[in-house]
Order: C-alpha cells, then structure tokens, then sequence
C-alpha cells in the first residue's frame, strides 16, 4: 500500500542489503515462535508491514530471492496462529487505512462497487450496503450519500457503527449508495485523461454539479428502478443546490427528497480556520506556483511538493485533520479519531480550492461559477463575469440539518440559505461542521430517519438499536 511504502523509506534506510533483512526476518520469526500470543502478535504485525516493505524493495533492487524467504517465513508464523488470530490481528492493524468495501464486509454488511462514467468522461466510484448479513440487494427505498470537500464515501462509515450514518440508514431498511466525487482517492479515472497531466485537474464543484450528480442520479435509478433520497455534506449540498438552480432535469426527474446536513451556499459568516487561511493567504498563488493541481490527495501529502508547500505556510499543516475537516473535540468522537485520519483528507483539484477562495471573499451573499477572468469567462459562460447560480429557482422541498457550532456552514449564512429558498424546513442541533459523521451522539439522525419515512411509504419503522 501507498502507507507501507511511505514508510519504506524511513525505516529501511537506503543502505538496506539482502543480508541484513535476512537477519531481521529470521531473528522475528524466531521471537514469534517462542513467545506468547501478545509476542506473536507483534512480531506478525512486524513482519506483515516488512513484507510489503520487501515487495517495494523488490520492485527497486530485483531481489526476488529475500522476498521469497520472507514470504516463507511470514506463512511459517501464519499456520502457527490460533484460528481467528490472523483476522484479530490484520483487521486490528488496519482499520485506519482499511478501504470502504472490506470495512463494511468486515462488519457484516453486503456491499458493491460501481464505477459510473460522467459526460465529460470522469470515472466515479460509488459504493452501495444494505442492512447486515443479506445475501442479495433487495429493493428497498433509496438514499445517496455525498460527502463534502476533501472528503470521500469513508466519511460515512468510519465512526463506531451506532453512530455513522451510512451503516444506520442500511440497518433501518435503505438501500444506500455512498458516492465519490471527481479527484479524490475513489475517483480519479477518466477515459482520456491521464490523472497526473495539467488537464485532469480543471474542474470545480461547478463541474461536479454539472456532470457528476446527473450521471450518478441516471445510473442509481436505473440499477435501482426508485426516485432518490439525497443527503449531502458540506460540498455535497452545495452541488446539489447549485443543479436545483438550473433544474437538472436527470436530478430533478429522479429525486425523491434532499436533506442537506451542514448546507453551503454563503460563505458570509464563516469562522472556519481552514476557510479563513485559504481566503486570507496567497496558498493559491503557491499551489500554482509549485505546479500542484489536485489538493491534499494521499499521493499529494506524501509529495516533496507538499513539504515544500508546508515549508512556506507552517501554520496549514500543523493537526491539518482538524483544520481542514473543521473537527470539534467536544462533539466529535476523539475516540476514532486516529481511524478518521486514516481515511481523510481525500483530495480535490486546487481550482475547486480556489472556487471555495472565491466564495469566502464574494462581497455579498451570491453564489457564482468559477471566474476565470474576463477573457476567459466570455470563452466559457458568453459573458464578462460568471454567472450567478438563483436558489430561489428551486421548487423541491429542501430540508437544512444546521449545527449551531458549525465553523463553516454557520447558522447565520444557513439562515439566509432557509429565507430564499421557497420550500425549505430549518433543524438546528448542537452540532459542529464534522459532526454531522463524525459525532459522539448521533441523536440528531433520528430526525434524518423520519424526513426519509416521512417522504416514502417504505420501510416500516423497526426497533433501533443504535439510537433507542
């Protein structure tokens, strides 16, 4: 993995020989052999990480004949463990970096994966769970998660099972399907573009609503036969506010509901640290300078660009989970936050960094396409200046989840979101930005449920052992 490579570096050193890893490898499968299973559990977590150590070396320096021994070495140990150590052990070792499909497999819950192709040729991953231990989809009411900036369908799994919104959705009935915006770690194919050219990385949230929330709304209809129950986080609402506002009608013809939970439209009031960096330093000025299209993307943080890039604004990449993600200690779950970092940030393109730059510094509450500048604004939109996107066009019945500590969508530019909209109900909760997924209490996605029942005949209520 992309981890264990990073790490190669630093733990092997680049004076590693065949002869000394022979000797690391057999002095820890001789402590393995004769010590006990806490031991054990050590030295097989040493020599798991060493292997794929190894395969990287092997791949750099041709030394077959090492990795060979310490494959031998490593399946020697393996048939030493009880039955269920191995599976202990593994699962143990790499929640934190687990991807979605054998971490939700891993808590018993049916899963697929599903690559959807946008107009313009984007590949997306979507990932979609029903309730636990089924042995075939079935057809069940329909939710579709989209997770905010930075962010990817992890998002939505990651905090203790009582509390992430996607496994309870899929417990109370739903047929849920987690989506994956352009650029980040799920979705970065395309048919003709090549992620790591110039090209890939010209889009914005703008885009995302233009071409991704249509091709995802198409496909999920047709697997599923249903109209949509779409819940957004963050960026998630904002695209979907932004397609509502032009009346897509791929969106509009399939939507059932839309509940937006910390809805972004106006970036007036914020107090976000991240928000309030990005607007208030040239950090776009140096991402184009360096020549960094795609933002905070695993590839990305592990790039000497990146530590050049944190050599000329320390103060971004100092706990950069919390600050870019707008966490709250005191209502998020601190307990999984070594599990959350392994899963976010996820990368976006840095024009969508600069569209959010844009929106921060817009003098008044206006919600505007990327502007590229006149010149080429006239070759893009047919006129000098971008055009606005009117949220007092949407006619579908809106449903604002606002977090009164919420640092990014505030409640007071939510507020304003609820005063133009011409079908909208407001909730507020002692939330923060991240809690939405990431919270101590999950109390608040009871309401969640009921707008869902309440907009479907289908499911029946059942007993929830989560949020009793």
């Amino acid at each position: 993995s992309d981890v264990y490579k990073r790490q190669t570096q630093s733990t092997w050193g680049a004076d590693v020989t065949p002869e000394s890893q022979q000797a690391w490898v057999a002095k820890a499968a001789a402590e393995a052999r004769a010590t006990s299973y806490n031991a054990k559990k050590k030295a097989y977590a040493q020599l798991t990480l060493n292997e794929e150590k190894t395969e990287v070396k092997k791949e750099e320096s041709g030394h077959d004949t090492l990795f060979t021994l310490l494959n031998q070495k490593l399946t020697s140990l393996r048939a030493e463990l009880a039955p269920g150590e191995e599976e202990k052990m593994f699962f143990g070792e790499s929640e934190k970096t687990r991807p979605f499909v054998p971490f939700v497999k891993k808590l018993g819950f049916p899963v697929e994966e599903h690559q959807i192709t946008t107009e313009d040729g984007y590949i997306l991953t979507f990932h979609r769970i029903q309730s636990k231990h089924q042995r075939t989809f079935q057809s069940k009411p329909v939710v579709y998660l989209q997770h905010g900036l930075l962010d990817s369908s992890d998002t939505w799994i990651v905090n203790e099972e009582d509390k992430a919104p996607a496994l309870i959705l899929a417990e109370k009935g739903f047929d849920v399907w987690c989506g994956n915006i352009r650029g980040n770690k799920y979705s970065s194919g395309h048919t003709v573009l090549d992620p790591s050219s110039h090209e890939y990385w010209q889009f914005t949230w703008q885009h995302m609503a233009q071409y991704d929330l249509p091709a995802a709304f198409a496909f999920i209809a047709k697997v599923t036969g249903r109209k949509i129950n779409y819940i957004g986080h963050s960026q998630g609402t904002l695209i979907m506010f932004a397609a509502l506002s032009e009346q897509n009608q791929v969106v509009v013809n399939n939507l059932q509901s839309f509940i937006a939970l910390g809805p972004v439209v106006f970036l007036d009031k914020i107090s976000s640290k991240f928000l309030k960096l990005v607007a208030g330093t040239n950090i776009g000025d140096v991402l184009v300078w360096l020549g960094i299209d795609n933002f905070l993307s695993p590839t990305f943080i592990t790039s000497p660009a990146f530590a050049m890039f944190c050599g000329m604004l320390p103060d971004f990449c100092i706990d950069l989970t919390q600050l870019v993600s707008d966490s709250d200690p005191l209502l998020d779950n601190v307990k999984r936050a070594a599990i959350i970092a392994g899963h976010f940030p996820s990368g976006t393109s840095t024009l969508n960094i600069l569209h959010f730059r844009q929106m921060v510094l817009a003098e008044k509450r206006t919600l505007l396409k990327y502007d590229y500048g006149t010149a080429k604004n006239l070759e893009v939109y047919g006129q000098p200046e971008p055009p606005e996107y009117d949220i007092t066009k949407i006619a579908q019945k809106v449903h604002l989840f606002v977090g009164s500590s919420d640092e990014l969508a505030t409640s007071e530019d939510a507020k304003a979101v609820y005063e133009r909209l011409p079908n909208a109900t407001y909730n507020e909760y002692n939330l923060g930005h991240a809690t939405f997924m990431w919270g101590k209490s999950a109390a608040y996605f009871d309401n969640v449920v009921k707008v869902l029942h309440d907009q479907n005949d289908e499911p029946k209520p059942k007993s929830n052992k989560f949020l009793s």
